[in-house]
């Protein structure tokens, strides 16, 4: 388990405070001023990623099943505790995110054998789409209790509790449902395989490198390339310091805000670590 956590904290370390990444958060910008409420949005919930990590054990050791998964428990834990302690400084889409990547990551993990990235799909897939349907209720009704701007998108809906039990609405539909409003939903539940090519791309640089920071920045790079088609990865491997912070400049005075890129950055990153544990 520890290791699973350790390479979580690292993610999310990387993800946030690694060198400069136009348009997103990083150590050195002077817009993203409150970086540790990423940290604490994680810290304020490690009992329940501890908990998620358990829970992808007990799907591999065939204790449960993927069906009788607590996923909408997890998720509704950890955006409470989070939303507890940070209030509107909570940051929803990291949970949203990442419960169900350590639930598959540690299933995945688990199984053990050489085909980790390919397990751990399955496992995401299966946990949010084969889930009984009280948990997406659980999911549902904590979003919109705890989920900061997933509660008004919630709210333009056509779904209410009724509707997803008479319907079977798996947590993949509800996620895809809110996706259509949401930038961080909608590449995690339509782009996975750019999230996991992105994991690749961070250990090929950091084995190249030997720089975990350099890694993180590529990544994210590759990352806005495929997502938001904005070119950035030829400044990031090729331009100084001063330069970086100019595009960065240049994409706020522009209105371009790239802070979703985070969570979807810390998925590729913690998938990276892991596959380079095994």
């Amino acid at each position: 388990m520890l290791s699973i956590i350790k390479a979580l904290m690292e993610s999310l370390d990387l993800a946030v405070y690694s060198y400069v990444k136009p348009g997103a958060p990083h150590r050195f910008s002077p817009y993203f001023k409150d970086l540790h409420s990423f940290i604490l949005t994680f810290t304020s919930t490690l009992d329940t990623y501890a908990a998620c990590v358990e829970a992808g054990f007990s799907v591999a050791e065939g204790k449960v099943g993927f069906t009788n998964l607590k996923i909408g428990d997890l998720l509704r834990d950890a955006l409470r505790f989070s939303s507890r302690r940070l209030g509107a400084r909570n940051i929803p889409e990291f949970h949203v995110v990442m419960v169900p990547a350590v639930i598959a990551s540690s299933y995945a993990m688990k199984l053990g054998g050489k085909n980790f990235i390919e397990n751990f799909r399955k496992g995401l897939n299966d946990a949010l789409m084969f889930n009984d349907v009280s948990e997406t209720i659980k999911v549902y009704e904590s979003l919109k209790s705890y989920g900061g701007k997933y509660s008004s998108i919630i709210d333009g809906l056509m779904l209410t509790p009724t509707k997803i039990r008479l319907e079977g609405v798996s947590i993949h539909d509800l996620y895809n449902e809110i996706g259509r409003e949401d930038l961080v939903l909608n590449c995690f539940t339509r782009k996975l395989s750019t999230l996991i090519s992105s994991s690749n791309i961070f250990v090929n640089t950091y084995l190249k490198y030997g720089d975990a920071n350099k890694a993180a920045v590529v990544t994210y790079g590759s990352l806005v390339e495929e997502l938001c088609n904005i070119k950035v990865l030829n400044y990031l491997e090729k331009k100084s310091f001063t330069e970086l912070l100019k595009l960065d400049k240049e994409l706020h005075s522009k209105g371009v805000s790239l802070q979703y890129i985070i969570p979807l950055l810390c998925m590729s990153i913690f998938l990276g670590l892991l596959t380079m544990q095994r």
